[in-house]
């Protein structure tokens, strides 16, 4: 906790708001005093204190060209094209006057103005507020609410400190970095598989792949759970109809225009395509002169795809000898370091998603080892019984 008060600090203080660290940082210090006493109200009162409250206010006193991540620019964008009955894919954004402020210093042409890279579920969540003339940013607010609710089911009081309140979350979630949603779903699911309710985690992971690609980390996690209830069909059903409602109107629209933007573009090259960044594999290729530039072309998934298999074999077999929670957990965070280490991107974010997989492992060992607190946080359930047992699904 003492971490995310001195990043919020600095937050504030690059924001030229630094008087606000005072009063937040004194309700965060007697949460954190009384937690013995009352642990889930100091967890409700950190959240508040060192995010939503900072986040809020950052969103409200932001002046009218403050620099704002080009996500939130996009997704604003988007929405607002879409509500006036245009194709959000496939689109050349250099036309909107916010993003084309909006300047990257090792980006200097941004190829994110020419794609949304994102599925729709943000641009559905952001259109009504663009209707009412707010920008996306708000979302951000019930979304970590989300998320501490979420990591709370999926892993109980130890869950939220090391999800919800974790620092590095701190940074992602004030530089508004759109994780924070697919998280949300995607744990809502596993909080919800471990109480027998496999439609309704099936719903919520459909939308965690509708909010983002990256949800796919999540999806062995889940698979390998409802396959272990018998209840795998249930799940994948239900994610199946969420993603078909959801993505299939825009599919119609234009197929070509929504794989281009949300697939081609991260996997191609040149500069329409996203660049090679970060300390993968292909940026340390870069790095040695064994590929020209940042926009050479990479075979990914070439890579990838072997390397995934074998991790999920491994990790199936591994689950299935002995189950429990932090080998889940382990399990997802290899899964998600193949997909981003041999990717062209290993954005900070990412390494951000790894390290919080890791630290659900440890909080559920945490949680595991004293019953009596695992209780209290709703976080511990019969071990899930072998495939095939006959069982109504929620």
């Amino acid at each position: 906790m003492a971490a995310d008060v001195l990043l919020l600090g600095l937050a504030l203080d690059l924001a030229g708001r630094t008087w606000l660290i005072v009063p937040l940082g004194l309700v965060a210090v007697l949460a954190i005093a009384g937690y013995r006493v009352r642990p889930e109200l100091a967890l409700a009162a950190l959240l508040l204190v060192l995010f939503l409250v900072p986040e809020a206010l950052l969103i409200a006193l932001r002046g009218a060209s403050a620099p704002v991540q080009d996500s939130v620019l996009l997704t604003d964008a988007a929405a607002g094209r879409l509500l006036h009955g245009g194709d959000p894919y496939g689109h050349d954004y250099i036309d909107d006057s916010a993003l084309r402020r909006f300047w990257a210093p090792e980006i200097p042409v941004n190829p994110l103005l020419a794609h949304y890279p994102y599925p729709p579920g943000l641009i559905l969540l952001a259109a009504p507020l663009r209707a009412l003339g707010l920008g996306s940013a708000w979302l951000w607010l019930p979304a970590l609410i989300a998320l501490a609710l979420a990591a709370y089911g999926a892993a109980g009081r130890a869950g939220v400190m090391a999800v919800a309140l974790n620092p590095l979350l701190l940074i992602d979630y004030l530089a508004l970095l759109n994780d924070v949603f697919f998280l949300a779903a995607g744990l809502g699911a596993v909080a919800l598989l471990r109480r027998r309710r496999a439609l309704a985690a099936g719903a919520l992971l459909g939308l965690a792949l509708v909010l983002k690609q990256t949800a796919v980390v999540l999806l062995p996690a889940l698979a390998w759970l409802s396959w272990r209830e018998g209840r795998w069909r249930q799940l994948l059903g239900a994610a199946a109809a969420v993603v078909v409602l959801l993505l299939g109107p825009f599919l119609l629209m234009s197929p070509g225009a929504l794989l281009a933007d949300t697939g081609s573009y991260f996997y191609g090259s040149g500069v329409d395509a996203f660049p090679i960044r970060g300390a993968g594999l292909p940026g340390l290729l870069v790095t040695a002169g064994f590929l020209p530039s940042r926009w050479a072309a990479f075979p990914a998934a070439l890579i990838q795809v072997p390397v995934l298999v074998l991790v999920l074999l491994g990790g199936w077999l591994w689950l299935r000898r002995r189950f429990s929670w932090p080998r889940l957990w382990l399990w997802s965070a290899v899964v998600a370091a193949v997909v981003f280490l041999f990717g062209r991107t290993l954005a900070p974010n990412y390494l951000t998603l790894i390290v919080l997989l890791v630290c659900l492992a440890a909080a559920s060992a945490v949680e595991d080892a004293d019953p009596a607190v695992a209780a209290v946080g709703g976080s511990v359930d019969r071990p899930p019984r072998e495939a095939g047992v006959e069982g109504a699904a929620g």
